[in-house]
């Protein structure tokens, strides 16, 4: 099973639009079709962001409460790790590379120009169109990136 370090950007965004390219990935991780490797990090991006006035005005917040629940129970949760030196040019990102490093992950996948524009020769990032293209709709194969 892919091992996928999964950005907030896509989580904030499949909450409010489940049947979007974002609410595809977070449906194969409800699925347990792919393992989330996730950090607290990820959660407090995911819970502040969903406490914007943008999503809270379009969700009861019991609803969002129990999504980051759900969610938490199907992630593979690892400790936050300090960042030594910088990874990527928006060193807010770094920590999702680490992130995929120390723990193995096979894929990550960001809405995030500067991740996606990174070009990492030891990560391989999606967009989560080009997820759902490559690995929800080729198959399991081998990744484009």
């Amino acid at each position: 099973m892919r091992r996928v370090v999964v950005d907030s950007n896509v989580l904030i965004s499949a909450f409010l639009y489940p049947n979007s390219n974002p609410g595809r990935v977070a449906q194969d991780i409800e699925s347990d079709t792919i393992v989330f490797v996730a950090s607290e990090q990820i959660f407090r991006e995911v819970e502040a962001g969903l406490e914007k006035p943008y999503f809270a005005n379009r969700s009861a917040a019991e609803d969002r409460v129990a999504w980051i629940v759900s969610l938490r129970t199907k992630a593979e949760l690892h400790p936050d790790r300090e960042i030594v030196r910088p990874i990527t040019r928006d060193k807010n990102d770094d920590y999702l590379v680490q992130l995929y490093w120390d723990n193995n992950a096979d894929l990550l996948v960001s809405g995030d120009p500067d991740l996606l524009e990174a070009h990492l020769s030891d990560v391989n990032v999606l967009s989560p169109a080009e997820y759902v293209r490559q690995i929800r709709e080729k198959g399991r194969g081998d990744l484009e990136c």
